[in-house]
């Protein structure tokens, strides 16, 4: 019996109403009565959790203007403040269930440009490719260095097994062929018959594939900096453990959450595995834990509600005195 859209539909929402309701379950356990929460920290700093929500900010724009130097080339010439603006709107509609849209509106949206969707959607996908294995590069850290408490992770040769995960995200990422086969086998079908039309990929040259990596490296330093502030703004003690492990455990709870596929943006998997990382790796109280995943959620929206309406506001003011 095949299932059909509607079904689909509704068990996908029955598997978010079930993540979330085990996600709230687990942080009540684990605060065990203790809901003087917010009692447990004393010297709460708002300044650093400005700080973090602007850095934040800042790291959706960068974010926009890398995705300007992947797609850009001389046939289309097109302008950083267009494909920022791009790249912000459309990845607004990504929390909508299922990130359909927010694929979609990108390529619709560059239509405007003259850009074939096939090749806003080809980079998109390799931009989230990217993105990906630098996370999982920086979120293989905390795993490996898990050992003293898991002994199934404690078996892993530390330095040989990260330097393979470098070297093994280094060949994916800068090998684009293998990459166009399984978009051209398994997503190409999918799309409308005057889409599949379209032959114009990325067609980037090496070095170019190298800078944008390097580009997504550093969007993940701008999102661990805002991380580390918004740790700080709960209790600055915190960053006297190792500053490595925190950043890594923020990229795995965005990694997770993002294969995840079942909720928007990630939402409930992302905070389960944070707290049950900074609990069990990193040791930090249960109640100081959920405080910092929740917190990290509110400053992540907030960050990027404040880069999109920073950088429109930006983009008016700029037509307004241009005209």
């Amino acid at each position: 019996m095949q299932i059909t859209q509607k079904q689909k539909k509704y068990l996908k929402l029955i598997l978010q109403i079930i993540i979330y309701g085990l996600v709230i379950y687990y942080i009540y356990e684990r605060l065990a009565g203790n809901w003087d929460v917010f009692e447990k920290i004393e010297d709460f700093s708002y300044p650093l959790l400005f700080a973090s929500i602007f850095v934040f900010a800042f790291h959706s724009i960068w974010n926009g203007i890398v995705w300007h130097y992947m797609i850009n080339t001389p046939k289309y010439n097109l302008s950083l403040m267009g494909q920022v603006d791009v790249y912000l709107r459309s990845y607004l509609l990504r929390y909508i269930p299922g990130n359909v849209v927010g694929i979609l509106s990108r390529a619709i949206f560059n239509r405007v440009h003259g850009v074939p969707i096939l090749k806003s959607l080809f980079a998109w996908c390799y931009e989230n490719l990217l993105y990906l294995i630098v996370a999982s590069v920086l979120g293989s850290f905390i795993i490996i260095r898990a050992g003293e408490n898991w002994p199934i992770f404690g078996a892993i040769p530390s330095v040989p097994f990260f330097i393979f995960v470098i070297i093994a995200g280094l060949l994916i990422a800068l090998n684009v062929d293998w990459f166009e086969k399984m978009f051209n086998k398994y997503l190409v079908p999918r799309l409308p018959q005057r889409v599949k039309r379209e032959t114009d990929l990325l067609n980037i040259s090496l070095k170019k594939r190298i800078d944008i990596f390097i580009g997504f490296s550093v969007s993940w330093l701008i999102y661990s900096l805002s991380f580390l502030l918004l740790v700080s703004a709960v209790d600055i003690s915190l960053l006297h453990m190792n500053v490595l492990e925190l950043m890594s455990i923020n990229a795995l709870a965005w990694f997770i959450g993002f294969i995840s596929f079942v909720t928007p943006s990630g939402s409930g998997v992302r905070e389960w595995v944070m707290i049950f990382a900074l609990e069990n790796f990193m040791h930090i109280v249960p109640q100081i834990a959920i405080i910092i995943a929740l917190l990290a959620r509110i400053v992540f929206i907030l960050g990027e509600l404040l880069g999109f309406g920073g950088f429109f506001s930006f983009k008016y003011i700029y037509n307004y005195v241009k005209s």
